[in-house]
């Protein structure tokens, strides 16, 4: 058994993974091979009930192969990480005010496999939205840079949808998808016709993403969808929105100067718009609490409109 403490939350991998009954035969499962990962994530304090502080909050990840969703095929250390502080976010909203969790709705950048959207659907948000970026279905790219890119395979969508919405028993016979709280969509960040789109159809006021700085090329529109997500609809808009950002640091991730520039640069021309950042250590451990196997650094960078 695996487990990750950060942020007053701990996560801890379950052996073997707990597969939902029945196995859904779908497309994914038919053409790459699949493993299935249980993650139970319980907050140091826990809830006011001693049953769930107990028992935590359990869920199970499909992932893909690297021929199906490239770069998003399996959980990420940031993902975890992220999902820890979510748990803990959420856990004082029930401890405080459950009501207010309610009017939270998610949008999940870059989702991979789509664990942190799990996270917040499975703490009772008012809605969640998981996205990320494929291929078309017909096997055409979307862009011409798709060529020289690791961009997954169509599936890949299908397997986020699983891991968000299907594994929840959300898609049940007689319900509508205007009646479900909980989605999953293709968004492309270049787009910003697409990225107002979704911001339009959810209305998000909390946007998370983790380790989504990787290619240069992505930072100016990265950062712009951001804006985009984060600034008013209306005159009339007083929606308080926040970003939520877990970045690698590692040396590799050589867009990372530019997207923190750029993210300075952002607020800096909104009045009312604030930003912090915060670098953090989280340990992966293995048998004894106390035995850690592997630290890691990540970059914890908040974005808040509050104007």
């Amino acid at each position: 058994m695996q487990s990750i403490h950060n942020y007053s939350a701990s996560c801890q991998q379950i052996y073997p993974a707990i597969k939902p009954e029945p196995i859904v035969s779908d497309q994914v499962e038919e053409w790459y091979p699949t493993q299935y990962r249980t993650y139970r994530f319980f907050s140091q304090h826990g809830r006011e009930n001693d049953n769930e502080k107990i028992q935590g909050t359990t869920i199970t990840i499909r992932q893909t192969s690297f021929g199906c969703g490239k770069l998003g095929f399996e959980v990420w250390k940031c993902a975890l990480a992220l999902s820890c502080y979510l748990i803990r976010l959420f856990d004082n909203f029930h401890n405080n005010n459950e009501s207010d969790i309610k009017s939270v709705r998610v949008l999940e950048l870059g989702a991979g496999c789509g664990l942190p959207s799990c996270v917040c659907r499975e703490m009772g948000v008012g809605g969640v939205l998981a996205t990320d970026y494929w291929e078309e279905q017909s096997g055409d790219f979307g862009r011409p840079m798709d060529k020289e890119r690791l961009v997954p395979h169509w599936l890949f969508g299908v397997n986020l949808d699983f891991n968000v919405v299907q594994s929840a028993g959300i898609m049940r016979e007689g319900n509508s998808s205007a009646q479900r709280s909980v989605f999953s969509r293709k968004l492309d960040w270049h787009n910003e016709v697409d990225v107002l789109e979704a911001k339009a159809l959810f209305d998000p006021n909390l946007i998370i993403a983790s380790d989504v700085v990787y290619y240069v090329e992505d930072v100016p529109p990265l950062v712009r969808a951001l804006e985009l997500l984060l600034e008013h609809g209306s005159s009339n808009d007083r929606t308080a929105r926040e970003v939520i950002l877990f970045l690698s640091v590692y040396t590799e991730r050589i867009g990372l100067k530019e997207f923190r520039d750029m993210v300075k640069e952002m607020v800096d021309a909104h009045p009312g718009w604030d930003s912090s950042e915060q670098e953090v250590d989280f340990c992966l451990m293995t048998k004894e609490l106390d035995s850690f196997e592997e630290k890691y650094r990540i970059l914890k960078l908040t974005i808040k409109n509050e104007s």
